[in-house]
């Protein structure tokens, strides 16, 4: 989106860019500039439909993908939904620029112009309501930590109202206390700090406890040098890394079928490990291609390497390596695709990134609470260096 906003700058468009790759600063300045008119368009990801609220009377679809994927009829009826503000416009305007005939990557059956049609005359799709118990819990918790203390004798209603929950609320409750994130005292529940931290953190408290367990584990031991890192990225690693299609295109036309672009996925995996070819020998390409990432990126001595999701964690290392050292995250893409023949689409970086420095957040948020003063003052360095690199 920030070279699509240069280009009509250039064509003398007061323009500028939206994405989750900015500080919450840079998009409050946006914001303003927008409600002021010192920009007349914002170029914006999927943050559009993201609790953006521009007041704006057009919006305007350059595709209808969100990285890999096409977009779902509810988020594009919640993008549309931007344009037009009662009070300030009489009608809402939406534009759809398609490409008859274009296919996200090769073997796709719907083109974009298919997805036109379907997104403009499908139905929303049903939301279902019902929790699992660990969103169960999450709920729960957030609801005591938003009230602060929730008697039991007088409050019941406040958990009946959660919708979609199905579990017994002493369940709830005693799993919640098991797990150190609320305190019963006369009746009456209190949120621990660890409870807050987590509650504050969006966190499920089932996964957030795993990572206190963790981070107690090392205590009588120093923590590695990139623990916080390493932690925020359990929480969420980088996952849509994609074949680049001429490597792809060499599976497909070796194996004679189609196969999945995801490195990550099990087809490619697979084939990484030298089962699938059958009677076929990949090409030079591919072997090239496979031992990069076994330098780089398998390096692990796990048993079901590469199954395991170290490899995972190991390219979500590297995306943050290269954004330390001041690279765009279109940079860091185009360095993928050099390098290690692997697609990555700016908007799902741009996206984890900032799910990332959210995860940061959390991990100092939860070292602050276990009096881990090093690991905290290691997640917030590690925050700044994905907001604010220092460029080389």
């Amino acid at each position: 989106c920030e070279n699509i906003s240069k280009k009509l700058r250039k064509k003398g468009v007061l323009s500028t860019f939206y994405h989750a790759g900015l500080t919450y600063r840079q998009r409050k300045i946006v914001e303003r500039g927008f409600e002021k008119g010192k920009f007349t368009t914002v170029v914006t990801t999927i943050a559009l439909g993201a609790g953006v609220d521009f007041p704006a009377s057009t919006v305007i679809f350059e595709n209808l993908a969100m990285g890999i994927e096409w977009l779902s009829v509810a988020e594009f009826h919640q993008m549309l939904g931007r344009a037009g503000r009662l009070g300030y416009h009489d009608k809402g305007k939406v534009y759809l620029l398609v490409e008859p005939g274009r296919k996200i990557f090769a073997g796709q059956k719907e083109t974009e112009e298919q997805i036109a049609f379907d997104l403009l005359t499908k139905p929303i799709e049903d939301v279902d309501p019902v929790l699992d118990v660990i969103e169960e819990e999450e709920e729960i918790l957030a609801t005591i930590v938003a009230f602060q203390k929730v008697s039991i004798a007088d409050d019941k209603m406040i958990f009946a109202n959660i919708i979609g929950r199905v579990s017994p609320l002493p369940d709830n409750m005693r799993a919640l206390r098991k797990m150190r994130m609320i305190e019963v005292e006369d009746k009456v529940i209190f949120p621990t700090k660890l409870g807050k931290a987590i509650a504050l953190s969006f966190l499920s408290p089932a996964y957030a406890i795993r990572l206190v367990q963790e981070i107690e584990r090392k205590r009588n031991r120093d923590f590695e040098e990139d623990f916080a890192l390493t932690m925020a990225i359990k929480i969420q690693p980088f996952k849509s890394a994609h074949l680049a299609p001429r490597v792809h295109g060499d599976i497909v036309r070796t194996l004679k079928t189609n196969v999945s672009t995801n490195i990550f996925s099990g087809a490619i995996l697979d084939l990484y490990s030298g089962h699938g070819w059958g009677r076929r020998s990949p090409t030079k390409m591919i072997i090239d291609t496979f031992a990069i990432w076994t330098k780089e990126f398998f390096t692990c001595k796990c048993a079901d390497r590469p199954f395991c999701n170290c490899g995972e964690i190991s390219l979500s290392k590297k995306l943050v390596e290269l954004r330390k050292l001041g690279y765009s995250p279109i940079r860091i893409t185009s360095e993928f695709s050099k390098k290690y023949n692997i697609q990555i689409y700016p908007g799902d970086l741009y996206s984890w990134l900032d799910a990332l420095v959210h995860n940061l957040n959390a991990i100092e948020r939860i070292a602050k609470v276990l009096n881990e003063i090093e690991l905290q003052k290691s997640a917030k360095n590690f925050t700044k260096d994905i907001e604010k690199p220092k460029v080389q």
